[in-house]
């Protein structure tokens, strides 16, 4: 192997691994705000809507503006290459990427959802109870459409 083709090797070979680093980190990343900003204020929500935590609209109020708020970050997170198969410990469908425009309409649902939530809020816990599965109802739909569930 001659000098350049040992180049050539070379730099292939850390390429290669800073772009395996880069979509770990952008699958941990997005998982972390799927967990830590959407699904515990929407399990704190829950609990506020079931009565197990005393019902507090101000607290309900603003877990829904952290979801709203969360919607408009995560859909930034998905780089090309972090699609299952891709990227290590991915979720994500190859759909995102071929039908973009449906991933962000299903953000924007989450968003609209999050605002009747939060105004239900407004009228109390049992009107803010029949609103908050809405918000289960959005992750839902693009969940089925968008993720492929892990076999961990």
């Amino acid at each position: 192997m001659n000098r350049l083709s040992k180049i050539f090797c070379i730099f292939g070979a850390v390429a290669l691994g800073f772009t395996t680093a880069v979509a770990a980190d952008a699958v941990k990343d997005r998982r972390a705000v799927m967990k830590k900003e959407i699904a515990a204020n929407f399990g704190m929500s829950r609990k506020m809507a079931k009565g197990t935590i005393p019902f507090d609209k101000d607290k309900a109020r603003q877990a829904m503006m952290t979801i709203s708020a969360a919607a408009d970050k995560f859909v930034k997170m998905f780089p090309k290459g972090t699609e299952v198969g891709k990227a290590p410990d991915s979720e994500a469908k190859p759909e995102i990427w071929s039908d973009m425009k449906g991933f962000l309409a299903k953000a924007d649902d989450l968003k609209k959802v999050t605002a009747n939530v939060a105004n239900a809020a407004l009228q109390g816990q049992a009107v803010f109870a029949k609103a908050v599965g809405d918000i289960g109802k959005a992750c839902g739909s693009c969940h089925k459409v968008y993720r492929q569930k892990s076999k961990k």
